[in-house]
Order: structure tokens, then C-alpha cells, then sequence
């Protein structure tokens, strides 16, 4: 998985 997935799935952690 990359940034991109985690952004869309979990976009709070994502931007931690």
C-alpha cells in the first residue's frame, strides 16, 4: 500500500 490508499481509507492518519 502507498500514501494514497491510506489517504481515502484513513485520511485523519494520512495526514498525521
Amino acid at each position: 500500500m502507498g500514501g494514497t490508499v491510506m489517504h481515502i481509507l484513513l485520511p485523519e492518519i494520512a495526514h498525521i
